[in-house]
């Protein structure tokens, strides 16, 4: 059983079934990075590795709670 207030409808999403059930896996890891960490909008949160799946959602989450980001790349 999922609570109501934590489900989607995903009928008319452009996404196939196999991406969208991918998708908790990036955000899922992202967001309890953030959480543990207590990500609030006074932080800078530096990402290393932004360009890949658990790092981009790291940004977008990060920014969404209004936190400064600093994203680079491993090489």
């Amino acid at each position: 059983m999922v609570p109501a207030d934590r489900a989607h409808r995903v009928d008319g999403s452009p996404l196939s079934d196999v991406e969208l059930a991918a998708l908790p896996i990036a955000y899922g890891t992202a967001l309890g990075m953030l959480e543990r960490g207590s990500v609030t909008g006074d932080h800078t949160v530096l990402v290393t590795g932004a360009s890949g799946g658990v790092g981009l959602a790291v940004v977008q989450l990060a920014r969404a709670r209004g936190a400064r980001v600093c994203g680079c790349l491993q090489w």
